[in-house]
């Protein structure tokens, strides 16, 4: 669970229902996270409080982030360009 916060109210999310389609790759030391993520009007997932809320509940601080927009889609899915 998170918090989404909004003129410091603040309330607990369910993040499962805001990661649409998820990959993990493991190279070495490293992961490498492929999520397609809520972003719109109504609902809205930062990658980077993502990541942070993950370093949190599992205690394991990153040593390099790389958040990468690669394309923005329809609630359908489809590319919106």
């Amino acid at each position: 669970m998170g918090k989404k916060g909004r003129r410091k109210v603040l309330k607990q999310v369910n993040l499962i229902e805001q990661i649409f389609d998820k990959a993990l790759t493991l190279d070495g030391s490293r992961v490498f996270l492929s999520l397609n993520l809520a972003a719109g009007n109504s609902v809205n997932l930062n990658p980077a409080l993502l990541i942070e809320t993950l370093e949190k509940n599992i205690q394991i601080p990153s040593k390099q982030q790389y958040i990468v927009r690669e394309d923005l889609l329809t609630a359908s899915g489809k590319s919106f360009c």
